[in-house]
C-alpha cells in the first residue's frame, strides 16, 4: 500500500522513495545495528515482523509520511550493504524522524538525502504543517545535529526523556525514584511526560529543532 500523492525524488546520488512492506527486511537490517538504534527512544526490533508492524502502521495513516532511500551507485558501499540505506518519515504531521546505514555516515548521504525530502513534504500543506516541523536528537548525536542546521532547522529547546530499553525492566523503589526525579530536576529541563517507576535503559538528553520559518519560501 502506498499513496498516489507521494512523488519519488532523485538527487545526484539517491533514490528516494515511498516506503512499502517489501522493504521490511532491509528496514530490520538498518534497525539492527547498534549504531543505528542507540540514537533511539525506542527498543531495539527482536524480529523481522516488528519491522512489517512498523512499516503497515505508517502505511495506513496519510499524515506519517514515510520514505526510504536508496543510492543510485551501490559501490559507494560495501557489497553487503541493504538496498535500503535510509527512512525518513513525519510523524503526526509535524515530527520529523530519519535513520541510516551507517556505511553512509560521513559522505555528506544524510543531509543530501534529508534536503530533498524536506522540500518534498513543502509541497504537501495537505499532509505537513511546515509551520511546526520539528526534529527530537539526541544531545550525543552531533552528526543529525550538523544535518538538521544545514538543511535549514534551528534549536529550539531542550528536554529529557526515557530511553524505551531493550533488557530486562526492573521496578523501581520509592526511594529509588525519588533519586532518579531528583536527578532529571538537577538538571533544570523539562521532561516529555511523567518518571515511570521502572527503570529506563538511561535518560536522553534530547535537543529540539524547528525549521527555519524564514526559509519556508525558499524551498523548490
Amino acid at each position: 500500500m502506498s499513496f498516489p500523492q507521494w512523488n519519488e525524488i532523485l538527487t545526484q546520488r539517491l533514490r528516494l522513495r515511498p516506503l512499502t512492506l517489501e522493504d521490511a527486511p532491509d528496514v530490520y537490517a538498518l534497525r539492527s545495528f547498534e549504531e543505528v538504534y542507540r540514537w533511539s527512544v525506542r527498543p531495539k526490533w527482536l524480529s523481522l515482523s516488528e519491522a512489517e508492524e512498523w512499516i503497515g502502521q505508517r502505511l495506513e495513516r496519510p499524515q506519517n509520511f514515510q520514505y526510504c532511500a536508496e543510492l543510485l551507485d551501490p559501490s559507494m558501499v560495501d557489497p553487503s550493504t541493504p538496498k535500503v540505506i535510509a527512512t525518513m518519515g513525519v510523524v503526526g504531521s509535524q515530527e520529523l524522524g530519519y535513520q541510516f546505514h551507517p556505511a553512509t555516515w560521513g559522505k555528506g548521504i544524510a543531509t543530501e538525502a534529508v534536503s530533498a525530502f524536506v522540500k518534498e513534504l513543502s509541497r504537501h500543506p495537505d499532509l505537513v504543517d511546515m509551520n511546526k516541523l520539528e526534529a527530537w536528537v539526541a544531545e550525543e548525536n552531533k552528526g543529525s545535529q550538523r544535518v538538521l542546521e544545514k538543511v535549514g532547522f534551528l534549536r529550539k529547546e531542550e528536554r529529557v526523556v526515557q530511553d524505551g530499553g531493550d533488557e530486562e525492566k526492573v521496578e523501581l523503589s520509592h526511594e529509588e525514584l525519588a533519586e532518579l526525579r531528583k536527578s532529571v530536576e538537577a538538571m533544570n529541563l523539562p521532561t516529555k511526560g511523567e518518571i515511570s517507576p521502572i527503570r529506563p535503559r538511561r535518560m536522553i538528553k534530547l535537543i529540539i529543532f524547528e525549521i527555519d520559518k524564514t526559509k519556508l519560501g525558499t524551498q523548490s
